[in-house]
């Protein structure tokens, strides 16, 4: 049940569900009292135009990138891991499984490997009992993209 409200409520305070909330309770107060109905409404335009003005999430991606910006040369490991999230499964019309906001892991994982960073990769998905596991998915990118097959650690129940 907590994966299940941690993959919804997020969705009601991200720029556009926080909106659409907004306009729902104008909707609501315009029945009880219309007076006050401009105000939500205000709200939910301030919200959209903020969150979607490149100055302002240039701005906050830059305040959290800064932090950490890259080493000129990456050390050696035993492994990659390819942490879950980054990729769709190939449900139709997809033919192949694609990488979606977070897919530069999966890319950077290929590029560390082809580098010689670790002789191993671990795609590393969600155990989400709801849809398929983006292990699968992560696992079929990065053999496509070169990875031989038997360099592909698959995730384990005791990882």
């Amino acid at each position: 049940m907590f994966l299940f409200l941690s993959k919804l409520l997020p969705l009601f305070l991200y720029p556009l569900g926080l909106a659409c909330v907004l306009l729902v309770v104008a909707l609501v107060m315009s029945w009880r009292n219309p007076r006050w109905v401009p105000i939500p409404v205000a709200l939910a335009l301030i919200v959209l135009l903020v969150s979607s003005n490149t100055w302002v999430t240039n701005s906050l991606i830059r305040s959290l990138e800064w932090q950490y910006i890259p080493n000129s040369e990456l050390p050696e490991a035993d492994a990659i891991v390819i942490l879950g999230g980054a990729t769709k499964p190939p449900f139709p019309p997809r033919p192949t499984p694609e990488v979606d906001e977070a897919g530069d892991r999966v890319l950077y994982g290929a590029q560390l490997y082809r580098e010689g960073k670790a002789p191993w990769v671990i795609p590393a998905g969600g155990r989400i009992v709801w849809g398929s596991s983006s292990n699968n998915s992560s696992q079929r990118l990065s053999s496509e993209s070169g990875q031989s097959s038997q360099r592909l650690a698959p995730e384990s129940e005791d990882m």
